[in-house]
């Protein structure tokens, strides 16, 4: 069994953090796992994606980049990477759509409209996938928050496998080299409210 994770934000927003956290956690746990980063140009802000693929069977070989419909789970960083990405997730894919909305420049400086708000990227994954659950952004740590959610709503979209958030906290310990304590403050709020969407899915 194969779950897949399609994971994207914009630069600076610790997409592949996560996404490489996440694979260190089911590798310790002996199961298959392949990563695929596309980073684009993220020093300046621009696109990142990361296809995670999770595998129960060690001898099994598949592509590390997930194919068109083949997410059973979509995370986005930001609204119109959301968008960017739709065309990945299963039809009874879950999305976790973090509640960060920035317009690209140009559109500023243009003073061109049209770009997405919330409910409108919302409405148009529920028509697309399954569960869409919108995460409200938080003051810091966003991508380890996020990384909470993900663990805590695995189970609910699917996943063959859990993600013990004591054992994620053991990994941010050793693995972060700065803020300990705020990035295990981030993920134990994240899998709390990710604990909430589950119950009410």
């Amino acid at each position: 069994m194969i779950f897949s994770i399609h994971a994207t934000g914009l630069g600076g927003q610790g997409v592949l953090t996560l996404t490489k956290l996440l694979a260190e956690y089911t590798r310790d746990r002996g199961l298959k796992t392949t990563t695929f980063n596309s980073k684009g140009m993220a020093q300046r802000g621009g696109r990142v994606t990361s296809d995670l693929r999770i595998c129960d069977q060690q001898d099994r070989e598949f592509d590390p980049r997930i194919a068109e419909g083949g997410a059973d789970l979509l995370l986005a960083m930001e609204v119109g990477e959301a968008l960017n990405s739709k065309g990945l997730i299963k039809t009874d894919g879950t999305v976790l759509l973090y509640g960060r909305r920035i317009i690209p420049t140009t559109m500023v400086m243009e003073k061109k409209g049209g770009y997405p708000e919330f409910d409108e990227v919302r409405d148009h994954f529920q028509l697309l996938a399954g569960p869409v659950h919108l995460v409200p952004a938080v003051d810091a740590g966003a991508n380890i928050y996020m990384l909470g959610v993900l663990a805590a709503v695995l189970p609910g979209a699917g996943a063959f496998f859990e993600a013990d958030p004591v054992q994620l906290e053991q990994i941010l310990r050793t693995r972060l080299n700065r803020n300990s304590d705020a990035n295990i403050a981030a993920l134990r709020g994240g899998f709390e409210y990710g604990k909430k969407i589950a119950q009410e899915s």
